[in-house]
């Protein structure tokens, strides 16, 4: 065949480059027109030529010094772990013995506070005792001081007014029979109210003189527009404002 038939662009069989190919253990590498390629080895041969490559390192001085810096690691890792797990014990026990001698201290302290309480209490019980054994023993003693009087209540304030002529004229005159009456002290008491006047507060001298006018004022002053009453103390007001309604209810209930 003349030059002049081959084909445009390649050169002669015997200009050509011989292919090559070679194999490793990893895998081929072959040759052609100056090019080289090597081939992906597959899984099995990968995996075998890792295990033979562990192999005959293993027993290299590098790769034993790599394992015996790894477990020096490991072990002082560990340790460190060990060390800080047995403070935090250490600490947490402290903290919780801690707070336990703080919570018997706290109910130490909370027992010695409600003894001192319940010490108060007595002392309080027994003061109020008392309290009330001078309340009633004072209130004796007011009960006594008012033994001679009486109030008249209703009768309507006058300018210049003589309070014991007032009685008198106006109240005394009601009844009969009325004994000799000396009176030590008539004036008015407390600033009253819109619809009543201030009370009339007689001091007689008899007690007998007292007791007259209070058992015959239902009968003289009927239809008067005032009446007579004791001279009560404040104790003494405080309770008959409490039973009169009962009583008045007991009084219904007995009519019924």
């Amino acid at each position: 065949m003349s030059n002049s038939s081959r084909p445009r662009g390649r050169p002669p069989l015997t200009q050509r480059q011989s292919i090559t190919r070679s194999s490793t253990a990893n895998g081929r590498t072959s040759t052609a027109n100056g090019r080289t390629s090597t081939a992906t080895p597959r899984l099995g041969q990968r995996t075998t030529s890792t295990a033979y490559a562990f192999e005959e390192n293993s027993d290299s001085p590098a790769w034993k010094s790599a394992i015996e810096t790894f477990e020096n690691v490991v072990t002082k890792t560990l340790k460190e772990l060990q060390a800080s797990i047995k403070k935090l014990d250490v600490d947490l026990g402290n903290a919780i013995e801690f707070q336990s001698q703080r919570i018997d201290d706290v109910e130490d302290k909370m027992a010695a506070i409600e003894t001192e309480c319940a010490q108060f209490r007595d002392k309080i019980s027994a003061l109020e005792r008392d309290l009330a054994t001078k309340d009633a023993d004072i209130n004796k003693m007011e009960r006594m001081s008012r033994r001679n009087n009486l109030r008249v209540v209703g009768i309507p304030t006058s300018p210049n007014e003589d309070c014991e002529e007032l009685l008198r004229t106006n109240v005394f005159s009601l009844f009969k029979e009325v004994p000799e009456v000396v009176v030590e002290r008539c004036h008015r008491d407390g600033r009253g109210s819109r619809n009543r006047p201030p009370h009339i507060l007689v001091r007689f001298l008899s007690h007998r003189s007292k007791t007259f006018f209070m058992r015959n004022r239902r009968a003289a002053l009927k239809g008067q527009g005032f009446f007579i009453v004791y001279d009560l103390t404040k104790s003494d007001l405080h309770e008959k404002k409490k039973w009169t309604p009962r009583l008045r209810n007991c009084s219904r209930e007995e009519l019924n």
